[in-house]
């Protein structure tokens, strides 16, 4: 009788863990499915970024920014989720206005180099 004493929490304990890990799995399977859009950009497991050109059985064509494409397995995206490529375009944006004025104090003069091997280094011809 003891023994059941304690396998009765240890077999709910097992069941509320399980039941509470189908349903976060399920949950990450509808996000995927719905991210699963031709037009969509989609983040994968391996932090590629990419826009859903072609969706085959088991295949998904990503598209890159700059327009290379790549096959990924269908597995392999996580969500829907778009890149900040502004910063990356060189398109202004409120934050990077604050930066280039903190920058633009830095007189340019004041940056010394150090390192002897960044030196133009002499060549036997100049002897």
């Amino acid at each position: 009788m003891e023994f059941l004493i304690f396998l009765v929490p240890i077999l709910i304990f097992f069941f509320v863990i399980n039941r509470s890990a189908k349903k976060q799995n399920q949950q990450r399977e509808e996000m995927r499915q719905q991210a699963l859009v031709p037009g969509n950009w989609v983040l994968t497991r391996a932090g590629f970024y990419g826009r859903i050109v072609e969706i085959h059985d088991e295949v998904v064509i990503l598209e890159t920014a700059l327009g290379d494409e790549s096959v990924w397995d269908k597995s392999a995206i996580m969500m829907a989720k778009e890149p900040n490529l502004a910063e990356y375009l060189g398109v202004e944006t409120e934050d990077s206005s604050v930066s280039n004025e903190v920058s633009s104090d830095i007189e340019p003069s004041a940056v010394v180099l150090t390192n002897e091997e960044e030196s133009p280094k002499e060549s036997k011809e100049d002897l």
